[in-house]
């Protein structure tokens, strides 16, 4: 079946909140993104999704929407959720974390504040997206809840309600804590940020369990005395190692401490092997501690979608100027993410889901939201398909994209 092909079966999905000229620039808009080589900007869209329609028509399809936002938008969780619940086993995974999307003229854009961004290492001028995922912790990854935070004063300026972006992650969990996944288990993973207790009180009454890290300033009582991480160390002897992608970690043994306003949670610590830096580690999960490294080395997941959702299908090269518009380029950005991210966990476990080893890992590594996009440009998906099913990965490795 040709690329193109596959997906548009997917698309069809979605078709029901189009009329038939608006579902063409759906259509147009998610192939765009896809084939569009640079900044994914309304032009450069028109001109390589194959369409060859008025490139005003796509503008106003973008920023004046008249089809229904609201029902695309419970489509596409409902789409998400049943491709990871059709792939998972054991658990399914939220995963939430943020990013910084910057922005070069500051004055003409809605929403736009000053943010330090972590992957420059600077303060930049910009918009700031909480981002979450949902996963089945195996190579399946959907964009679930992502939406702009809006400063207090920002808030005021536009008469909108101000909301900080933990209560975004606190509605989220209590989002996913509805969704039914029969007899797996729901995780949260986070990072520190996030790691307060309104969230992890919100996670415990949702019957969400959670796996985070905690700075070593962080007092839990231990044996009836008031002690920080750091002072619990002596507590948490490194017992065994575990490998984790390519990398091998000392693991210490859990140990149950209470935190004052969430309850009881298992506390481990844990450095990279030979290393100095020791990262510590609570759950509410009896796991022990290769267990619980496992699971949050998982949370890794959402790096690798803000990259392939920056890099590949558009989310930050929106040329648009009022907010809505910009939820309506993200929204779409996630659909083509998901979409893409379903196909290729498709081809993979199709495949060599039943061969596994080190063949597996490696069509795994290789085969990637990045190379399939740059595959689509090429016209070489059918051609690397065919290798695929000769084992033939190194094509995928050497190729020249």
């Amino acid at each position: 079946m040709r690329p193109v092909k596959i997906i548009d079966r997917e698309l069809k999905e979605f078709s029901g909140f189009f009329s038939k000229p608006q579902f063409s620039h759906f259509r147009e808009y998610i192939i765009g993104l896809y084939t569009s080589y640079g900044r994914k900007t309304i032009a450069n869209i028109n001109e390589n999704s194959g369409n060859g329609t008025d490139q005003s028509q796509l503008n106003r399809f973008l920023t004046n929407p008249k089809w229904n936002m609201k029902g695309l938008r419970e489509k596409y969780e409902e789409y998400a959720i049943g491709n990871v619940l059709k792939n998972s086993s054991k658990y399914v995974f939220l995963i939430f974390d943020d990013t910084v999307k910057p922005v070069a003229v500051k004055n003409k854009i809605e929403g736009v504040a000053k943010y330090f961004d972590h992957a420059e290492k600077h303060y930049v001028w910009g918009h700031k997206f909480f981002t979450s995922a949902i996963t089945n912790g195996n190579g399946l990854i959907e964009p679930f809840v992502i939406e702009m935070y809006r400063k207090r004063i920002d808030s005021k300026i536009h008469k909108i309600k101000y909301k900080k972006i933990t209560n975004i992650a606190k509605e989220t969990v209590e989002k996913f804590a509805l969704i039914n996944t029969g007899s797996k288990e729901k995780v949260a993973l986070f990072d520190t940020f996030y790691a307060c207790k309104k969230i992890l009180k919100t996670c415990i009454d949702s019957s969400v369990h959670f796996v985070t890290k905690v700075k070593s300033n962080k007092k839990f009582i231990f044996n009836n005395k008031i002690l920080n991480v750091k002072e619990l160390s002596k507590f948490m002897p490194f017992i065994g190692e575990t490998t984790i992608k390519d990398s091998i970690y000392e693991y210490s043994k859990p140990i149950s401490v209470e935190w004052n306003g969430v309850g009881t949670v298992f506390l481990i610590r844990s450095r990279l092997k030979g290393h100095k830096e020791v990262q510590y580690f609570i759950t509410d999960l009896a796991l022990n501690g290769a267990e619980i490294l496992e699971l949050y080395s998982k949370r890794w997941d959402i790096e690798s979608m803000h990259r392939d959702l920056k890099q590949n299908v558009g989310f930050g090269d929106y040329m648009v100027r009022k907010i809505e518009a910009i939820k309506t380029h993200v929204l779409l950005s996630s659909i083509a993410y998901a979409i893409l991210s379903k196909i290729r966990f498709a081809i993979i476990h199709s495949y060599f889901g039943k061969v596994g080893g080190e063949i597996y890992k490696k069509i795994k590594k290789y085969f990637t939201i990045s190379k399939l996009c740059k595959l689509l440009r090429k016209g070489l998906w059918a051609k690397v398909l065919i290798n695929l099913t000769g084992v033939k990965f190194n094509m995928l490795k050497n190729a020249k994209l």
